[in-house]
């Protein structure tokens, strides 16, 4: 019998402050990246026991554990601009596949990667978030 190594990524996350209308950042001003989901529910704790923040102004964001060719995560809610066409496309998951739109058009991009190498989409670069940058769904009409 073949043994499996068998080493999940783990779901990654980043919080969005609908009061502030910022990502959270840590102290070398990166985006705040959680690790896991009991991090990030650590965190959120934290932020409501000892600081009494309501919960509900976050927003939690999913990373789809792609890269673009730049190596920069793409996040659900990124906005990458495909490098054969020009076209910005809106990033989404739905039921732990990976989706993109274009003012009407939405095409399947692929599954939530779960293999230990990071997989690197070279055709695209990530542009911005709908929530920071939101002129750019209004531009190109995403």
């Amino acid at each position: 019998m073949n043994n499996i190594d068998f080493q999940p990524v783990p779901k990654r996350f980043m919080v969005w402050d609908k009061e502030t209308k910022a990502f959270w950042y840590d102290f070398g001003g990166q985006n705040l990246i959680f690790e896991s989901e009991i991090r990030l529910g650590l965190w959120l704790a934290n932020r409501k026991e000892v600081h009494g923040l309501d919960l509900n102004r976050f927003i939690i964001i999913q990373s789809t554990n792609l890269f673009d060719k730049d190596g920069n995560e793409i996040f659900e809610g990124s906005i990458v601009e495909d490098r054969c066409s020009g076209l910005n496309w809106l990033v989404f998951i739905e039921n732990g596949e990976v989706f993109i739109r274009h003012r009407g058009a939405v095409m399947h991009y692929g599954y939530i990667s779960t293999g230990t190498k990071k997989w690197v989409e070279t055709n695209v670069k990530r542009i911005g978030h709908i929530l920071s940058n939101p002129e750019l769904m209004e531009k190109e009409d995403v």
